[in-house]
């Protein structure tokens, strides 16, 4: 059975203990309801949208790349208390260019914009980023509905319809407004006001969850969820809920039925609106791999890597290895330039070298060798590395497998205080925006849900510290690997110990495989 409802507005475990379901969950609910696409909308984060497009492609439905992005008027104005002066705004991309320009939003507020942890963007970054995307009103605190609800302190119908016209004017027929599926007193006032704006001003409107998690019973786990991300427990009655069954993803029924309150061809019309966009959207994550260029060309990089290698073997091998031992060498160094060059990584390699001669011209302290690339014969030449891998019987392989397609990883080592020198260098040399940390995403181990959950369910510390003695004392390296598997295997194998525990604390236990291996925060990684 087809359903006609498109999901626009959704988060997934990339908002960050504010969003419960998994992309591969979302995906599935999609499928299940009969959904021709789905959309990931997450809290100024575009890092779930890779995974989107591999689950979605899996199943033969189209994802949509957007997120709830910070709106505010300047960018570089950072006063005010979190959340303050800035206001959600659902964006999605449309086609290629708007997929690149989301990207980019994305990047220049959290490089310019970021206030509390919330990277924020301005009427400057929207018009120059405009391009393939469309943007919404947000909910009922967003850019425009802040202003249509009759509740806030900041209602005004003159600056909604100031500021719809200003957005009309950048994005033309793809600025929309949200009614929303939750139902409260509130959002029905709310909704009412927004179908009240859009008919004057003629902006299409959209019908949206805000899902947060996948299916109606997962309230109670998001519910608990979102006090620990706020530091409370489910027993305090200041604690802020959306209640049961609200933020789900629905069908296209189930938008109707909750919508019944509005006209019939009003919700008729936001609903094919969603499959509108969707059909406009005609984006591809394009999977490839773009090697740096030293040089002026990547033939020029090939030359001047066979020059530095062969400059290297003069310095280091010849006249200090065996003479008996020199062919041993030249097989060794030729093979590992012909896999260096047929994979494309000349150029890394010069800038690797690069940054280590700079770092020891200027007397800094760096490592000899850590990790695989002490198997390289050729990191050894172009004293990249210290460590002459033949006598150690050191494997290239275990750096690069000529039969599978990885990407070279040379670890460098610098003292702590003069990593940010070497990035100010380098940041001087190739362009700030060329220069990144790497984020990484940090998910939810068994003992760290355990104690995360316990404390969302007022759950005490003795309590707690006795359940993670369990899995502490029988641990085993059987049990690494990805969480949700070590916990399986815990359960059953420690199945007599924690069934006093179960007996005490029923809700812990049923909620553990909800929130394990969930992504908790990102970070920067320590290169």
């Amino acid at each position: 059975m087809t359903d006609n409802l498109v999901n626009l507005h959704v988060h997934s475990e990339h908002s960050f203990l504010d969003g419960l379901s998994t992309i591969n969950s979302i995906v599935q609910r999609a499928v299940t309801l009969g959904q021709s696409s789905i959309a990931i909308t997450d809290h100024g984060e575009c890092s779930g949208h890779f995974k989107l497009q591999r689950e979605a492609d899996k199943h033969g439905i189209k994802p949509i790349f957007g997120m709830e992005g910070y709106f505010t008027d300047n960018r570089f104005e950072k006063n005010g208390k979190k959340g303050e002066f800035y206001d959600h705004m659902t964006i999605l991309a449309l086609n290629q260019t708007g997929l690149n320009n989301l990207w980019s939003l994305s990047s220049e507020a959290w490089l310019d914009g970021s206030y509390y942890g919330d990277p924020r963007f301005d009427w400057e970054l929207l018009k120059k980023y405009s391009e393939g995307l469309a943007i919404t009103g947000g909910c009922m605190g967003g850019c425009i509905g802040k202003f249509l609800n009759e509740e806030s302190s900041q209602h005004s119908f003159e600056k909604a319809y100031e500021r719809i016209a200003r957005f009309q004017s950048i994005f033309k027929e793809n600025f929309f407004l949200e009614i929303h599926s939750y139902l409260s007193d509130d959002s029905i006032r709310w909704n009412k006001q927004v179908v009240r704006a859009a008919d004057e001003l003629s902006v299409p409107l959209l019908a949206v969850s805000d899902s947060h998690y996948t299916n109606p019973e997962d309230w109670y786990a998001h519910e608990v969820m979102t006090a620990i991300q706020m530091g409370k427990t489910i027993n305090d009655e200041d604690r802020f809920s959306y209640g049961p069954d609200q933020l789900y993803i629905p069908s296209e029924v189930d938008m109707k039925n909750r919508l019944s309150y509005l006209p019939e061809n009003v919700v008729s019309q936001a609903i094919r609106n969603t499959k509108d966009i969707s059909d406009k959207c005609d984006v591809q994550i394009r999977e490839s791999k773009s090697m740096p260029v030293f040089f002026a060309s990547k033939e020029q990089d090939v030359r001047k890597l066979n020059d530095a290698v062969e400059d290297g073997f003069k310095r280091k091998i010849f006249g200090k290895v065996p003479f008996d031992m020199l062919q041993t060498y030249f097989d060794r160094i030729e093979y590992e330039l012909d896999i260096i060059i047929s994979k494309g990584f000349p150029g890394y390699f010069h800038m690797v070298a690069d940054v280590i001669k700079w770092s020891k011209e200027e007397g800094m302290l760096v490592g000899p060798s850590r990790g695989s690339a002490g198997g390289s014969l050729l990191a050894y030449c172009m004293d990249i590395t210290e460590i002459d891998p033949i006598p150690a019987g050191l494997l290239f392989e275990r750096f690069l497998d000529p039969g599978r397609d990885t990407m070279p990883d040379i670890d460098i080592d610098f003292p702590k205080i003069e990593r940010q020198i070497v990035r100010d260098h380098l940041e001087e040399k190739y362009g700030k925006l060329n220069i990144t940390s790497i984020a990484t995403l940090n998910t939810l181990g068994v003992k760290q849900t355990i104690r995360d959950l316990c404390r969302g369910l007022a759950i005490s510390r003795a309590d707690t510290d006795k359940i993670c003695k369990i899995v502490e004392d029988n641990w085993t390296t059987a049990h690494n690997g990805p969480a949700i598997d070590a916990w399986d295997k815990l359960s059953k194998e420690c199945k007599k110990d924690f069934n006093p525990w179960k007996e005490k604390h029923p809700e812990l236990f049923n909620l553990i495989p909800k929130l394990i291996d969930h992504i908790r925060h990102s970070s920067a990684h320590a290169a």
